[in-house]
């Protein structure tokens, strides 16, 4: 999964460009063909995660998946936005097809603000928060 945190980059993979706030989850599975030669398009902040599919998950096709930034949904509380990259948030689902369970969110506070996200100890994670 790459997460564009600012900036721009085109992907040789789907040969598109991936902006702020996009997503790309890669489905290696059977096998892909996958290159780190991407462009940036000025400066670039992004954040990877790598998942290991489970053993009876390892043979299945492989496949990718951009969401767009419009696309991810927002929850909004008193002092805070929560971006749902993958699985849900406060009652929102993401779009994302996982082979692996994960919950992905990224949380952008106010002074003095908070939010909860419920997290079944089963699953992988990832939050950010600004």
């Amino acid at each position: 999964m790459t997460l564009i945190l600012d900036g721009a980059i085109f992907d040789r993979d789907e040969g598109g460009t991936l902006n702020a706030g996009e997503v790309q989850w890669i489905t290696t599975g059977s096998g892909i063909i996958h290159s780190e030669d991407v462009r940036t398009k000025g400066k670039v902040r992004l954040l990877q995660l790598w998942l290991t599919l489970p053993k009876n998950k390892r043979s299945i096709a492989p496949g990718f998946q951009a969401i767009n930034v419009n696309a991810v949904p927002v929850r909004h509380e008193l002092g805070a936005e929560i971006q749902v990259y993958s699985g849900s948030s406060g009652g929102l689902h993401s779009g994302t097809r996982n082979h692996v369970p994960v919950i992905m969110v990224e949380i952008n506070l106010e002074p003095n603000a908070s939010a909860e996200q419920d997290i079944p100890t089963f699953i992988q994670w990832l939050c950010i928060c600004h």
